[in-house]
């Protein structure tokens, strides 16, 4: 029998079957990354750098989606703005180079946010998942991931995901 993608579910490795179908079946789709909710449902045999490889590129989108972008954007501004009148530029200049600063900043913040954090997971993640290990997976913070999920998909994702880990607790 196939899901809504085509693939059969095959036994997850031990230990991960519950995280593997929640992560297959509900947190991936929810993010529109069907090729690695396709290897959550077919989990035994991958090597971590086939985990590795399909996990940086996602995880580096939902963690640069997640990050707080208009929030960072206006503190950045205000902040420079408000330094350029200080040393005597006029309300248009320093809202000119609060604006350009705040462009610089925010978006380098946001990519190194993404990047890090992308590639901390996706390394503790492929280890785990290649070796079936629930302590290892643990160290993931998987709670991270959800608040991740929830300011990407929005406040409704928070049902979605606790049925989807309801259903993958209980096959």
């Amino acid at each position: 029998m196939t899901d809504e993608l085509g693939v059969e579910p095959i036994a997850a490795t031990a230990g991960l079957d519950v995280a593997h179908r929640w992560l297959g079946n509900t947190v991936w789709p929810l993010l529109g990354q069907d090729e690695l909710a396709r290897l959550h449902r077919s989990p035994l045999g991958r090597t971590e750098e086939e985990w590795r490889a399909a996990l940086i590129p996602a995880l580096t989108d939902l963690y640069r989606r997640a990050y707080p972008y208009a929030e960072a954007y206006e503190t950045a501004s205000s902040a420079a703005s408000g330094f350029a009148v200080k040393h005597g530029y006029s309300e248009a200049e320093a809202k000119a180079y609060g604006e350009s600063y705040a462009a610089m900043n925010t978006d380098a913040n946001q990519r190194v946010h993404a990047e890090a954090n992308a590639r901390a997971v996706a390394s503790l993640a492929a280890k785990a998942f290649t070796a079936g290990d629930v302590d290892a997976y643990a160290q993931t913070r998987p709670g991270a991931m959800v608040r991740a999920c929830i300011a990407v998909a929005g406040p409704e994702a928070r049902d979605r995901l606790a049925t989807g880990l309801r259903d993958a607790l209980s096959p």
